[in-house]
């Protein structure tokens, strides 16, 4: 009977994934660098960090902890951003060297009055609406764990409801209010809404020395946190 009902799911694994790339074939089509490029490419599993190198340490030390691993490559980038800069500076000498700064771009560079304003105009309902609508499916969520998906699935589930007079939850206008709230007030510090992760990508050379891994960031804004 469990061999019986194995068979029936690997049958019907098999059909979800045939119909699956069907309807990605019709989507995507020939584009280049797309559905067809990857057809004659083997899959193969992810590469696995067994071990990284601890900087600096003499004699060499390896870290074997995945906790510990990421630590250290947490360590390593955000050392990276800081190097060179001096901790010690305070806020207004900080805020004097930016606007020096920001004055020798030239102008040709620079936005211009009238975009500036369209820039800083409140955010419409519409233009969240279009944004929701456009938003790539298929992509690596945020450290909520929403997918662009979720957002798209109650703003149609809003017009669905909203069309029969139903009750109903409208996204759209949530997302628009908590937007205009942080053009207004700025984020709350107690939110994680600009929080983001990294992932290391391998590229050639020494797979122990975080030097030699490629930082893939992504900074999705964590909605959840504020709703």
């Amino acid at each position: 009977m469990i061999a019986s009902e194995l068979t029936h799911l690997e049958k019907a694994q098999a059909n979800d994934n045939s119909d699956t790339f069907k309807a990605r074939l019709h989507a995507q089509g020939e584009r280049p660098g797309g559905l067809w490029s990857k057809l004659g490419k083997s899959r193969r599993p992810r590469d696995l960090i067994h071990r990284l190198k601890i900087p600096n340490a003499t004699p060499p030390q390896y870290e074997r902890h995945s906790k510990k691993m990421s630590q250290v490559a947490r360590d390593y980038h955000e050392n990276l951003q800081n190097e060179g800069l001096d901790q010690n500076q305070n806020p207004e000498e900080h805020k004097n060297k930016t606007k020096t700064f920001l004055n020798h771009i030239p102008d040709e560079q620079r936005i211009t009055e009238q975009d500036s304003l369209e820039m800083n105009r409140p955010i419409e309902k519409e233009q969240v609406k279009e944004a929701i609508a456009t938003a790539k499916s298929g992509t690596a969520t945020g450290t909520d764990g929403c997918p662009y998906e979720l957002w798209k699935k109650l703003a149609s589930e809003h017009e669905t409801r909203t069309k029969k007079d139903l009750p109903t939850f409208d996204i759209t206008q949530t997302l628009t209010d908590i937007l205009t709230d942080i053009q207004i007030n700025g984020i709350d510090p107690r939110t994680n809404f600009t929080l983001g992760w990294m992932c290391p990508i391998y590229k050639k050379k020494d797979p122990t020395e975080i030097s030699n891994y490629r930082p893939i960031a992504t900074i999705r804004p964590s909605f959840s946190s504020l709703l």
